[in-house]
């Protein structure tokens, strides 16, 4: 139902893609080639709902705590298909907290990695079998992702890592637990008397710049 492409395009820009794991793309383990894809088919989408018994969609509520355009990008793209979406717009820590209650029906949030280029730093949040987390905790609570995330974690082995991290992310996509938007993009502003570079780990390491 959601156009992730338009999204990443006209609204975040600046290189932003479109994750088909709900990792980063360049993180060891994110095996995005084990991903189910979910192309935008707004068509499709109304069938499945009347398929699951709503042909005249439904009511929900969608809880936020990020920029009202990406809300209402989404929002929008619900209505489209039937789904009616009110948009509770909330500070990080309130968002958070509900999340941690399990009272949110659709969830929007964001994630970080701390700049570790590693899917160990975000999988075992999101499925850890637990609720507790940042702007994450595990809502799905299923019980073989959370085993295979496990072992993918206790091994050091990279061919072992590799397998386990990629049946986890097959698992997760089929079930859709996890639907990523887009990526992030870091945006710095400098004048032009200012040798300034920008790092892939978004970190901004000023004490490398000089006046020129």
């Amino acid at each position: 139902a959601i156009d992730r492409n338009a999204i990443a395009r006209k609204l975040m820009q600046g290189g932003s893609r479109v994750p088909e794991a709900p990792c980063f793309p360049t993180q060891f383990g994110c095996e995005s080639a084990a991903a189910v894809r979910y192309p935008y088919d707004p068509a499709k989408a109304r069938a499945q709902l009347a398929a699951a018994g709503y042909p005249n969609g439904f009511s929900t509520e969608l809880v936020s705590f990020l920029l009202p355009q990406f809300e209402d990008a989404v929002q929008g793209y619900l209505k489209a298909v039937g789904i009616d979406a009110r948009v509770t717009h909330l500070q990080v820590q309130a968002a958070v907290r509900r999340n941690l209650e399990g009272s949110i029906p659709i969830y929007f949030a964001t994630w970080g990695s701390q700049s570790i280029n590693d899917v160990s730093a975000i999988l075992p949040h999101l499925f850890s079998g637990q609720p507790e987390g940042f702007a994450a905790g595990d809502d799905t609570r299923d019980a073989e992702l959370k085993k295979l995330v496990d072992a993918a974690g206790s091994s050091a082995d990279a061919d072992t890592r590799r397998k386990f991290y990629s049946a986890a992310v097959k698992l997760a996509t089929e079930q859709m637990y996890v639907l990523p938007i887009m990526t992030s993009v870091q945006t710095y502003v400098t004048r032009r008397e200012l040798n300034f570079r920008p790092y892939p780990d978004e970190l901004p390491r000023f004490y490398l710049s000089t006046w020129k």
